[in-house]
């Protein structure tokens, strides 16, 4: 990440205040984690229309927030804000299952914009849009007085997939599942945010939009933990990982990847993810995926927290 510096504003009265006076209030404080926590900020006049804007930067001078305010005490958001999220660098390692060897890409750190929306006197209101780090917008929703009030959308690869009303943060009316063609797949009807009907709009004689999800015929974790229970690796530690891979049409695990974030140890990363990469493509086979009962290739996606030791490794799985 590169480094930045603040620029005083030379054109306009610029205020620097200490971060004792500026205390982390809403609609800063929701941007704030335990990585971030010594921000500092940058506050400008704006002699246009009374307003104070205000920029703020982590530890490291990545903005976090961009926003204005209606008084000096930085008390009253009003305006568009902007919200930034960090994602440290991580290692990608992809594992080619044919010739047994790794191939790694460092993914560099990213600094997004990941929401963008307006407060009226201190209050959240109209649309505000969340993104991914991509730039793809992943939420769209209506707020008023703070509220959520009016059309919610979220998206999958660009396109809405649940659409819906809120009434005081509550859900209201019909919310639709959509396909990735745009087809209602399924209605949900709430009264004050309670569920009252499902309807379904698969099509039973055709069975249009009807999916199968691959599954094993055993306990997958434990399977691991089995073929594992006497793969020692040269040093003693934990870690969290990603691991992805593909069920093909016979029900064969294929084509797997594994994500780790914050790596410490670059060969023993290596050393770990080659015995539980092995393991998962030594597994028996899984009943195959199937969309309208023909069988397709799936893509499962695990999260593991795995500790090992000279002796062995152990596994379980995350489940968010």
């Amino acid at each position: 990440m590169s480094n930045r510096f603040l620029l005083l504003f030379l054109f306009y009265p610029a205020f620097l205040m200490a971060q004792s006076r500026i205390v982390p209030l809403s609609p800063f404080g929701q941007t704030l984690d335990s990585i971030r926590n010594n921000s500092h900020f940058v506050i400008e006049k704006l002699a246009s229309n009374s307003a104070w804007l205000v920029h703020e930067y982590d530890a490291q001078d990545s903005i976090m927030t961009i926003g204005t305010f209606k008084d000096e005490k930085l008390t009253i958001p009003s305006g568009r804000f902007k919200y930034y999220q960090y994602n440290p660098p991580y290692l990608q390692i992809t594992y080619d299952y044919t010739t047994h060897k790794i191939d790694s890409v460092i993914i560099p750190a990213k600094n997004f914009l990941n929401m963008v929306g307006y407060f009226v006197d201190g209050e959240r209101t109209g649309i505000w849009t969340t993104f991914d780090s991509s730039n793809k917008k992943i939420i769209a929703q209506t707020l008023e007085h703070g509220k959520l009030n009016g059309l919610y959308e979220s998206y999958n690869y660009g396109k809405v997939s649940v659409s819906g009303n809120y009434v005081d943060d509550m859900r209201e009316g019909e919310w639709y599942m959509l396909s990735g063609t745009g087809d209602t797949i399924q209605t949900d009807i709430y009264k004050k945010n309670k569920l009252i009907k499902t309807i379904s709009s698969i099509n039973e004689k055709t069975n249009k939009y009807k999916y199968t999800d691959p599954r094993p015929k055993y306990d997958f974790i434990r399977y691991l933990n089995a073929q594992l229970s006497k793969k020692g690796i040269s040093q003693s530690g934990t870690k969290k990982s990603f691991y992805s891979f593909n069920i093909d049409t016979t029900g064969r695990i294929v084509e797997p990847s594994v994500i780790t974030r914050n790596i410490i140890n670059e060969d023993l990363e290596f050393e770990v993810n080659k015995a539980v990469i092995d393991a998962i493509l030594n597994a028996p086979l899984w009943i195959p995926g199937a969309r309208d009962r023909e069988k397709v290739m799936v893509k499962i996606s695990i999260q593991l927290n795995i500790v090992f030791n000279q002796k062995s490794i152990s596994v379980s799985q995350i489940i968010n």
